[in-house]
Formats: structure tokens, C-alpha cells, sequence
């Protein structure tokens, strides 16, 4: 450690400061606290995302956890912030069980499959964590196969298990059916081994044997299951997850931040949001790659921007190391970042039409709340895509030029990938 004074005393003021009004809500109600946000907005996952408000959301929010089956917060190592809800059912067929509440895995396993018994969303976190699965695709899958059932593509015996062996009625709002379900797909028992793969792979399965056409509701982009931020009317974010490297990721682009703080016009789409996916999830790649939690994101200025953040990273990163970085030395970290992630995509195979969205969003508006008729259009994405590349200083379609990849410091990729 070159400084260790200075070292210390920025970290001390970071921590001062990430227990302040910025962080108030996650120390709080943790980041459950954004359910009932997220259904005032009209973009909350409701039953495999075909509306964006719940009308049960008083049952299912941070502020009913909190009142209901908190029983203590925890933090990550040495983190001042400690938003970890740690959460137990204490009454019912669900009682004992156990484990830590985040948004995203929350509304992906209770509205989301139109469960509003926060006692059984619960229980299914609990199988997920403790049973190493993704709690959000895990979610996100069971709610496809609820809605394959309900427009009749899956059947009752479809589901058939040793524990159910005349098979489950998996409808939307069947707790027990969909706990059975995590369970299936957990152990690989029955349709759990192909739903264990996701829903890109699982609707390409069932409609190649039947005939159907459920890819339209298999909600991924590129292979990874959506998050908890319908991006139907989040434009930003809907390009940000449409070219995410990782697929639909809200940890990779944070696009959604200014489409829901109204910094942009989020039904509308213009000329500054190539710039503002890019940035956003250059921004995030900075905070990924040291790495900071985002959390502390509004504690340098009071906003999530680069001119609050960059100097005191600078400052962290001299203090360790004893170099000399500057504002542009820690803004090139995210746009190296990025590019070499994306450079690996092509190398593996990507193409310009891996660049998309579920059917779904562009095709299916909401029928109801403040985001109701609207959709992210064939056009309005095509638009975006280019406006981010432009913003990348990509080329048109998406691939990267050789002199950017020198520039970047990376004269092997240029030659292996740039054109």
C-alpha cells in the first residue's frame, strides 16, 4: 500500500458519507424498498411481464417485509451501508423458512408470477439460495412454464414429480404449484431438467416438439432472464439491455437510473440516449472492475455522475498503488472494460441481430398504469442500436475498428477481432 494515511482517510469519509441521506432507504428497507416504486411507474414484472403493476403490491413491498418478517440486516464485509434484508415465514405451511430479500429476486418470484403470499416468495428465495440457483432466472422460468400452462401449451401431467405424481396446475397465483416447480427444476426432475436450462433453450425445445410459439413470452435477451425493470417504457434501459454484452443485465447497464430518476423522457427515445446507454454502462463497468459497490454511487456529489465519482477514485486508486491517475485514466477503465467484453462476444460468434429484445416488448403493450400502450418498436430499437454504436465509435453494424482497439491499448484484439 503506497499511502496508507490517505488511503484511510478516504475511506472514511466514503463510509461517513454511504450513512447519509443517499443511502437512507437501502440501510432501511433494503433495495425492496423499490417494489412499490416500481409499480407507481407502471414497471414492475406482473405475471410473466405482461403488465407492469400488481394489485396486491401493499403485500409484497420492502415496507411489508420489513414490518412483517424482518429479523435483522446484514452487510457485506465491512460495508456501511448493510442492506441485506434478512427475512423468516413465521407462520403457515412455509414457517421457518429463511433467507435474504433484494428487489430483483423478490419481484421476480412474487408479482411476477402473481404470487402476493410474500410468505411463499419467501420460501422459493430460500430454495434458490440455499440450492445455488439464480433466484431471478429461476423466477423469471417458472413464469414462463405458468403462462405455457395457462395458454395450454404445457398440460397438468406436463409437470408430473414424485411429489405430485398426477402432475400441478401451474397457474399464476399457485404458490405451492410454483415451490414444487423450483424444487423440479433444482433436482432436474421431470420438465425441471429442461427448465433448468432458462427459457431461451427451453422455448426453442418445447415449440420445436409442439408446434408453438412460446419464445414470444420466453423473456431473455440473450439468453439471460430479464430484470425487474420492464423496459417497454424505460427506452434507455431497453438499449442498454438490448447491446448488453452479458444479455439483460441491470447490474451491467445502468441506463435504467436516468430513465427512472426523469432525467430523460423515458416513453421516447431521441438523439442523447446512445450517449447515456454508453455511458451508464461505462460508468458501471468502473464500479465493477475496482470494485465498488454502486450503492455509494449518489455519496461524492448527491448524483451518480463521473464528476463526483472520478476524482475521489483517482485519489483511491494512487493512494494504493502509487500511480497517477487522473479523471480520463478512470473514465478509460470503463471504456476498456466494455470494449474487451464485447470483443470476446465477436470472437465467440456475436452478430448484429444478437443485439435485441423479447418479442414481447416490442410487440405486446400494457393494458394497464401510467406505461399502458406503449412498446419499444422494430424502428425505435434499430434507432438506438446505432445511436449507442456511433456513441461507442463502433462501426454501423456493431463490430469494433481496429484503430479504436490500438488506441485502447489492445493491439492483439485489433488484430484478432477489429475491422
Amino acid at each position: 500500500m503506497y499511502d496508507p494515511q490517505t488511503l484511510m482517510q478516504l475511506s472514511y469519509d466514503i463510509s461517513k458519507a454511504a450513512q447519509g441521506e443517499h443511502t437512507a432507504k437501502y440501510r432501511i428497507y433494503g433495495t425492496a424498498t423499490g417494489m412499490k416504486n416500481s409499480c407507481e411507474m407502471g414497471v414492475l414484472p406482473t405475471r410473466n411481464f405482461q403488465e407492469g403493476v400488481f394489485e396486491d403490491i401493499n403485500l409484497i413491498s420492502g415496507e411489508y417485509l420489513d414490518e412483517h418478517h424482518k429479523v435483522k440486516v446484514i452487510s457485506c464485509a465491512q460495508c456501511p451501508i448493510a442492506c441485506e434484508q434478512m427475512s423468516i415465514v413465521k407462520t403457515g405451511p412455509f414457517a421457518g423458512a429463511m433467507t435474504g430479500v433484494e428487489y430483483e429476486a423478490l419481484q421476480a418470484n412474487s408479482c411476477n408470477l402473481g404470487i402476493s403470499d410474500i410468505r411463499a416468495s419467501i420460501q422459493l428465495l430460500e430454495i434458490a439460495d440455499h440450492d445455488g440457483m439464480d433466484s431471478m432466472t429461476m423466477g423469471v422460468t417458472i413464469s414462463y412454464a405458468m403462462e405455457c400452462y395457462e395458454r395450454g401449451v404445457l398440460k397438468k401431467e406436463d409437470f408430473a414429480c414424485k411429489s405430485y405424481p398426477e402432475g400441478l396446475e401451474m397457474r399464476f397465483g399457485n404458490a405451492e404449484a410454483a415451490i414444487a416447480l423450483a424444487k423440479m427444476i433444482r433436482d432436474r426432475e421431470g420438465i425441471g431438467d429442461l427448465l433448468s436450462n432458462g427459457t431461451r433453450i427451453a422455448s426453442k425445445i418445447i415449440d420445436a416438439e409442439r408446434g408453438t410459439e412460446s419464445w414470444k413470452w420466453a423473456m431473455n435477451t440473450k439468453g439471460l432472464e430479464c430484470p425487474g425493470y420492464d423496459a417497454r417504457s424505460l427506452k434507455t434501459f431497453a438499449i442498454g439491455l438490448a447491446v448488453g454484452t452479458r444479455g439483460g443485465c441491470h447490474n451491467r447497464s445502468a441506463a435504467y437510473d436516468p430513465d427512472m430518476k426523469g432525467e430523460t423522457n423515458r416513453f421516447t427515445l431521441d438523439e442523447t440516449r446512445g450517449k447515456v446507454a454508453a455511458e451508464s454502462e461505462e460508468y458501471a463497468a468502473v464500479y465493477d472492475t475496482l470494485p465498488l459497490c454502486k450503492f455509494i454511487r449518489r455519496c461524492f456529489t448527491g448524483k451518480a455522475d463521473r464528476s463526483g465519482a472520478w476524482p475521489t477514485i483517482a485519489k483511491l486508486i494512487n493512494a494504493t498503488t502509487g500511480w497517477n491517475f487522473g479523471y480520463d485514466d478512470v473514465d478509460l477503465i470503463g471504456v476498456r472494460a466494455t470494449n474487451i467484453k464485447k470483443a470476446f462476444n465477436i470472437r465467440e460468434g456475436w452478430k448484429p441481430e444478437d443485439d435485441d429484445l423479447p418479442w414481447r416488448w416490442k410487440h405486446e403493450p400494457f393494458t394497464k398504469g401510467p406505461a399502458a400502450g406503449v412498446v419499444v418498436t422494430d424502428e425505435e430499437l434499430a434507432y438506438g442500436k446505432q445511436l449507442y454504436y456511433k456513441a461507442k465509435g463502433w462501426t454501423e453494424d456493431g463490430m469494433i475498428p481496429k484503430e479504436l482497439l490500438i488506441k485502447l491499448g489492445m493491439p492483439d484484439v485489433a488484430e484478432e477481432i477489429g475491422v
